[in-house]
């Protein structure tokens, strides 16, 4: 008696939700398709666009700064403590920051609100 009455509660139970969704979709299937697969498409348009642009943030800062062996900027993780703190007083919201080293500075790129921008230290945390 017990598993008949769970069975029956349980059937209830699913048919309220299927017919709660389908009166709140009442009328709406196509259009939320088409607004899903909208937003979906803005949201992979605006991601490639901001690739392009921290590419094209990266290219203007270091364009021409390759020496005779080709060598650019190179990709570190380990900043000195000044460096870091330095930084850190300076860009206390800064995110997505990518850090690099070239000719002996320490270079950080980062996000900030809506544009990218570089910060340029010496090894002593000056700016």
């Amino acid at each position: 008696m017990k598993k008949f009455l769970l069975l029956i509660t349980g059937s209830v139970f699913s048919l309220t939700i299927i017919a709660q969704a389908n009166k709140s979709d009442k009328g709406k299937g196509k259009d939320k398709s088409k607004n899903e697969k909208s937003i979906n498409q803005k949201s992979t348009e605006q991601i490639a666009k901001e690739k392009r642009v921290n590419d094209e943030h990266s290219k203007k800062i270091w364009e021409g700064t390759s020496g005779n062996s080709g060598k650019g900027p190179q990709p570190s993780k380990n900043q000195p403590a000044r460096v870091r703190s330095s930084f850190q007083k300076d860009y206390p919201n800064a995110s997505n920051i990518s850090w690099s080293k070239y000719r002996g500075d320490w270079a950080a790129t980062f996000g900030n609100g809506i544009f990218m921008s570089t910060a340029l230290y010496h090894a002593n945390g000056e700016r």
